[in-house]
This record gives C-alpha cells, structure tokens and sequence, in this order.
C-alpha cells in the first residue's frame, strides 16, 4: 500500500515509532499514547497544522516556543503543535496518523521536532522520546 509520506524525504524519527518502541522493550500490540511535535514558523502556520490534523481520538496544541530573546530577533517567534494520540502501534492506525502528521507538516511549512511515547496499561515501561527539542 502506498502512501503519501512515501513520495517526502525520509525521516526516520517519524516513521520507525514501531522499531523504537519495541527496541525500548514495549508490547507494540498494546494501546501506546504517542505525542509528535512540529515547530512551525508563526501562529498562522501552527494554526493551519492544527486544523488539518484535528480529528476525534487525537488531541492538537499550539503554543509559542520558549526560546531567547537573541533567537526571536534572529528568527522571529516559531509554534510549537502538539499531536496526541492514543494508538496500537502495530495496528494500521500508527501509519494513517503518520501519514496525516507528514502531509499536515509539509502543507503548513511545518519541522518535524520528535516524538515520545509509552504504554498506556503499564507505567514501568521506559517513556521513548527521539528527537525532541525542549
């Protein structure tokens, strides 16, 4: 089957939730809370993002990234957007959710910045985060 984010660069951090998962010793057949984050280069932008990718079961943020006022003069003020999301990793879900994420990102001139994840049922089991800027 293909997919959109077939035709986009390749980023791992994206698409390997599952590889990373499993590699932290979590069950990928149980239900997982995924969050994504994506700078965007103003509110407008973020605003976009978060209207194409708000859909029942998944909860969109926006709020201004904290940086130093030398990095505001220099690149203005970026968004952060926030995508949460509970799902099974190795169920069809996971891939319908990246493919939306990607496509969402690229039409707002989006950045990917990461993901975290951990099993919703089992809280002994290590929280996975790759890529994430804070």
């Amino acid at each position: 089957m293909e997919t959109a984010y077939a035709s986009l660069p390749r980023q791992p951090e994206v698409l390997d939730v599952r590889e990373e998962l499993a590699r932290a010793g979590s069950n990928t057949s149980q239900r997982h809370r995924l969050t994504f984050y994506f700078l965007l280069p103003d509110q407008a932008h973020a605003d976009k993002a978060a209207a194409l990718l708000r859909q029942p079961g998944v909860t969109v943020a926006v709020e201004p990234m904290t940086m130093p006022w030398w990095v505001r003069i220099m690149r203005g003020r970026m968004y952060w957007c926030r995508v949460e999301a509970d799902v099974i990793p190795d169920a069809p879900e996971l891939d319908a959710l990246v493919n939306r994420l990607l496509v969402a990102a690229g039409k707002a001139k989006g950045q990917y910045d990461g993901w975290t994840g951990s099993r919703l049922d089992d809280t002994a089991v290590p929280l996975v985060s790759v890529g994430v800027s804070a």
